[in-house]
């Protein structure tokens, strides 16, 4: 199970949906995020962050303003708003539910752990034959992921790492934030793919994986380095 929580919301996804923020200039409030299908076929549902002042169930009321029309789910006036059009559900995407009053998105995920989204990259959930649960693309084409958690003692050498044509560049697993850098070759195109571990407890670590173009791997990589520091063991 993957959930989003945050602004006193809590959304449940079910696979397949794919997440993304509305640009500032489109967004009727900040941190404003889409959720649809992906490819984005079909329903699409706006959550509006707001004053998390709302507390209890959501309730569904007839949106009519500014000339819009449609249906929205809200627990109070200033509250978080989950704008879902001419449909009158979430359909089979997502639950919603009373959540955290932080003022941020978090991920959390059934494999324990819990990450704030980062900025600039969209979310896709996975299937069940993929081993991680989601995954964070941006508009470069990089992607985001995790593995484990693992037992921290079974955390691979940087050496290990590099399987088949791919380089080790850079060891860094000395340092307060442990990471990996490798190259390889993809489609006549140099790439680069990193691990960022975090450990959550003295018994379990994650690995943040990054894999970008090279051109992008510097901002891509503090990205990833940016949720590895933001994980926290799911409570």
């Amino acid at each position: 199970m993957l959930e989003l929580n945050g602004y006193g919301t809590r959304i449940v996804l079910h696979h397949p949906v794919q997440l993304g923020r509305l640009a500032p200039q489109q967004a009727p409030a900040p941190d404003t995020i889409i959720v649809a299908r992906p490819g984005g076929e079909g329903q699409k549902v706006l959550v509006a962050p707001g004053d998390e002042s709302g507390s209890g169930d959501f309730q569904k009321v007839k949106l009519e303003e500014d000339g819009m029309e449609g249906w929205v789910l809200q627990q109070a006036d200033n509250a978080t708003r989950v704008v879902l059009g001419e449909s009158e559900d979430l359909g089979e995407m997502a639950d919603i539910s009373a959540g955290s009053s932080t003022r941020h998105w978090e991920l959390k995920s059934s494999k324990g752990y819990r990450a704030r989204w980062v900025t600039g990259y969209n979310l896709l959930t996975t299937d069940k034959e993929t081993t991680w649960p989601f995954e964070l693309i941006g508009h470069d084409g990089s992607m985001i992921y995790v593995r484990g958690p693992m037992p921290s003692e079974n955390v691979p050498d940087a050496e290990a790492l590099a399987v088949g044509d791919q380089t080790l560049l850079r060891d860094e697993t000395g340092s307060s934030s442990p990471w990996v850098e490798l190259s390889y070759e993809l489609d006549g195109e140099e790439w680069r793919l990193s691990y960022h571990f975090k450990k959550l407890s003295q018994q379990a670590t994650v690995a943040v994986c990054c894999q970008v173009r090279a051109s992008g791997a510097e901002q891509a990589q503090k990205k990833a380095q940016e949720f590895a520091d933001s994980m926290k063991l799911a409570q």
